[in-house]
């Protein structure tokens, strides 16, 4: 029904068809049918401000004005009573400390502890590692509780689409290749139809977005079971192991040393390093704020499974709570200044950063 607008003084009208369908106008406008069967109106009266301002009252019963006039002329109402906390018997009375700064104080409740926390861990921080095999069923990995090698085509798409409900979009893969393919030279690495290229097109077809990295290593592919390729008296052969990944260092760094961290950082830099990975994590802290403190380049760290498993352990045997620990051994990873954690928790830990974790 068509309508005009015309314009009253201080009124709200509800005007109702016939056909139960109401039109109203607000403040100092109502509707008017322009033509049509007649309507019953209903107007409904609004107070002026001043009038409404009056009928509030506090709960004492007295109007705002009043309690206004009182506080111009000075009289407040009476505080409510205070007791100080009683302190337990034999407690012995001091003079208190003269200290200028408590930082207690920045500390004494949830709210200001999260208004001044200096660092802060997100789903988006993580990295999830997956292992991956050519089955089709899922297989648990005894030693790390809730890890699983997970099948290509169909375990693989569900873990990865369950991290990405919680804001987990990045992944790390780790290919269980059959024995038959192996070899002393890790040849099977450059296959363009082997498990990991095959998963990265599939993965990248279901979810164009997510981020994937690959662990450029001869290790997976390599009968001798080792990163590098190794010669007949056992000694590693560095050099044709970086021709043959064209970017590689087997070199263990020895974990008593601290500033051969930079040489090795330097190095890394030097050959077109995107990030610089610390692994393990938790016993590296001090080089990862090294690298941090020293590189303009992002720092990933990677909790390993070792470190996955015995938090898992601990939380099993009711040693430790489980989701605590998880949570501290991440953010002290951050704290120390990794951009990116590689960990086994990622899914986990997500969960709870997007409340959904007990």
């Amino acid at each position: 029904m068509a309508s005009t607008v015309s314009f009253f003084p201080t009124n709200v009208q509800m005007l109702q068809t016939r056909s139960g369908h109401t039109h109203a106008a607000f403040g100092t406008c109502s509707a008017v049918p322009r033509k049509g069967p007649r309507m019953r109106s209903t107007a409904v009266r609004v107070s002026s401000e001043q009038e409404a301002a009056a009928a509030v009252r506090a709960p004492s019963g007295r109007t705002i004005e009043e309690c206004e006039a009182d506080a111009v002329a000075g009289r407040f109402p009476a505080p409510p009573p205070f007791s100080r906390p009683k302190a337990p018997e034999g407690t012995p009375e001091i003079r208190p400390l003269d200290m200028a700064k408590r930082p207690r104080r920045n500390r004494r409740s949830p709210a200001l502890r999260a208004a001044f926390q200096e660092t802060s861990i997100s789903p988006a921080n993580l990295v999830l590692p997956l292992f991956i095999h050519e089955g089709e069923d899922d297989a648990p990995i005894g030693a790390m509780p809730g890890c699983f090698r997970l099948g290509w085509r169909h375990g693989l798409l569900d873990e990865v689409y369950k991290s990405r409900d919680v804001g987990v979009n990045s992944f790390v893969l780790f290919p269980k290749v059959p024995d038959a393919l192996k070899s002393q030279t890790g040849d099977e690495a450059y296959n363009d139809n082997g498990l990991v290229p095959r998963t990265i097109r599939l993965l990248k077809d279901k979810f164009p977005d997510i981020v994937i990295y690959t662990d450029v290593a001869l290790d997976p592919y390599s009968s001798d079971g080792h990163d590098g390729i190794v010669r007949e008296d056992g000694v590693i052969m560095n050099d044709e192991t970086v021709y043959q990944l064209c970017k590689q260092a087997v070199s263990q760094m020895n974990p008593a040393n601290y500033r051969e961290a930079l040489l090795e950082t330097a190095a890394d830099e030097a050959e077109g390093a995107d990030i610089l990975l610390v692994k393990p994590g938790l016993p590296y802290l001090d080089i990862i704020r090294l690298l941090r403190d020293n590189s303009a380049l992002p720092i990933a760290a990677y909790q390993v499974s070792g470190e996955y498993s015995m938090i898992k352990a601990g939380g099993a045997l009711d040693m430790i709570d489980e989701q605590k620990v998880m949570m501290e051994s991440l953010m002290c990873l951050r704290r120390a200044g990794a951009d990116i954690i590689l960990t086994y928790f990622a899914r986990q830990a997500a969960s709870v950063l997007c409340g959904m974790g007990k």
